[in-house]
């Protein structure tokens, strides 16, 4: 019945997408503390730094949704926030230099991305009577990309838990893939995802 018509390909796709934003971000909010600790910065500082992303949603979430709003283009929108999300944790799990704003500048300014799915999701879905368990199933994806997002970079770090170019990379590639998964749907060709 209706989770059938919620699981179509385009909604999948989309909620992967979703996914892998919850991932990079949450990634980045658990372990960017304990990267900048290593680098010598103050446990308090480190763990302010890690949540500034966070925080920046209190300007970005809602400027991108006045943007939606006033263009119509809230799936182009939604592209262009992922895409600063992989970049912006990967620069915060690698450095302390001055380029460490920018990253978190990257990532806040991603921190868009909640409310243009948000936006997004109930016009992909199409039909009133699926919201409840639409939106159930797009719970289950944010929590499980928070979970996997909380771990994710040990299996980059290595066995002596110190490679984090890997772990940085891992993130920029998380944040690429849900880019291309939002553009897939941004696009949306009857040919790759039929009614």
């Amino acid at each position: 019945g209706a989770l059938w018509a919620v699981i179509k390909p385009i909604n999948i796709v989309f909620l992967s997408a979703y996914l892998l934003f919850n991932l990079t971000s949450m990634a980045e909010i658990s372990f960017a503390p304990t990267f900048l600790q290593l680098q010598g910065v103050d446990a308090t500082v480190a763990g302010s730094l890690s949540t500034i992303p966070s925080l920046l949603a209190i300007v970005f979430g809602p400027l991108f949704g006045l943007l939606a709003d006033r263009t119509g283009q809230t799936r182009w929108l939604l592209v262009v926030a992922m895409a600063l999300i992989g970049p912006g944790c990967c620069i915060i799990l690698s450095t302390t230099s001055v380029w460490l704003w920018l990253g978190i500048a990257l990532a806040g300014m991603a921190m868009g991305v909640p409310a243009l799915a948000l936006t997004c999701y109930p016009q992909l879905l199409k039909r009133p009577e699926l919201i409840g368990v639409g939106m159930g199933v797009f719970n289950i994806f944010q929590n499980v990309g928070a979970f996997l997002g909380s771990m994710e970079p040990l299996w980059f770090l290595g066995a002596n838990q110190d490679n984090w170019p890997a772990a940085a990379l891992s993130l920029l590639i998380t944040g690429i893939l849900g880019t291309a998964c939002y553009l897939l749907v941004a696009l949306r060709r009857k040919s790759v995802f039929p009614e």
